[in-house]
């Protein structure tokens, strides 16, 4: 294999994957919406948003390190299998939190940690070839791609999330400041159904 030429193309797929699936709206909806419902700063909006990529990004590590024992095969249904619970946990969480909205009976802790928890089980399944790929260039190969995947990853999140919780922070009406955390609950529902029923 030629390093010359394979790495700069596993980097070009690396940032080319990573900005393209964390367009899907599973990776940006959700953290907009509580942000807009909770009224969070820029700055714990992109705290929440970075931990949520950074917990996506780390159960990928682990699965691709895992790889290396199992087969590739073996390791990609395993993480196929996980993100199919983590949509059912994302419209869990939805339900949840909008529940919580019209009670006020559950912690406003439960549907960020709600959300960290689906991330953490949503593991990156396109990023593990790119992994595998890299893995006969040498470690440092391996961490260039999964590096360039995971800047590209939580680059396009913060891109996503800021600029929609800015707006939606600024798009304020009587029925939004009243049911503003039943919408959010309800987008964070809808985007696990997406992801359990089309796989987004």
């Amino acid at each position: 294999m030629n390093l010359e030429t394979t790495l700069p193309a596993l980097l070009l797929a690396a940032l080319t994957v990573g900005v393209l699936h964390a367009l899907a709206p599973d990776h940006w909806l959700p953290f907009a919406a509580l942000a807009r419902a909770r009224r969070w700063s820029a700055r714990r909006t992109a705290g929440v948003t970075v931990a949520g990529g950074l917990a996506h990004l780390g159960i990928t590590a682990l699965l691709a390190l895992g790889g290396l024992w199992l087969s590739a095969e073996t390791v990609t249904a395993a993480g196929s299998q996980m993100a199919a619970v983590a949509g059912v946990l994302l419209l869990c969480g939805g339900l949840t939190y909008g529940a919580w909205s019209l009670h006020r009976a559950v912690s406003r802790k439960v549907a960020t940690g709600g959300l960290l928890l689906f991330f953490a089980l949503d593991p990156c399944v396109a990023l593990i070839p790119l992994l595998f790929a890299a893995a006969p260039l040498g470690a440092g190969a391996a961490v260039a791609v999964g590096a360039t995947y995971g800047a590209a990853t939580l680059s396009t999140m913060l891109l996503m999330v800021l600029p929609i919780r800015h707006g939606l922070a600024r798009w304020s009406t009587p029925f939004v400041e009243r049911w503003g955390h039943a919408l959010a609950g309800a987008s964070v529902a809808a985007v696990g159904v997406a992801v359990m029923v089309l796989g987004v």
